[in-house]
């Protein structure tokens, strides 16, 4: 009898604890985002390249810098890249570093440093392309080698 008795008691605490939390889902809130920055990068980034190391995940974004940008008589764009780099945790340090601009990147590859991600980035006119080694850890981006 008491074990049965233990069973609804648990129940319904279970049973009151769900309805709790659906209500509290009831008050979503929607505001504008006013920042003409924030805008620009969401409507605009693309997905560039993905890695990890043994600490963090790095996601590497383009964002495009309007027509012409690049320098060019024909319109062609420039990127800025965004490196966003997190730890594996359930509230993990996180950062964002941006770089650029580059006139048609392409990622080379990724190696995995000691306590960073190393990656290399082609960029410029097909007949004249210039390399950067680039290396981030969750408190800089920096360049280590370049043939610029």
């Amino acid at each position: 009898m008491k074990s049965v008795l233990q069973r609804t008691i648990l129940i319904y605490l279970g049973c009151l604890q769900l309805s709790t939390t659906l209500s509290a889902q009831d008050d979503l809130e929607i505001n504008r985002v006013k920042s003409a920055r924030l805008v620009e990068i969401f409507n605009n980034v693309e997905f560039f390249q993905r890695g990890r190391t043994k600490d963090y995940i790095i996601r590497l974004y383009k964002l495009h810098n309007g027509s012409g940008s690049a320098g060019y008589r024909s319109g062609e764009v420039s990127y800025n890249l965004f490196v966003a780099i997190s730890e594996f945790d359930e509230a993990p340090d996180q950062n964002l570093f941006e770089i650029g601009p580059f006139y048609n990147p392409v990622f080379k590859e990724w190696k995995d440093g000691e306590k960073e991600g190393i990656f290399t980035i082609e960029y410029g006119p097909a007949d004249d392309r210039s390399t950067v080694a680039l290396s981030v850890d969750i408190y800089q981006l920096r360049i280590l080698d370049s043939d610029k």
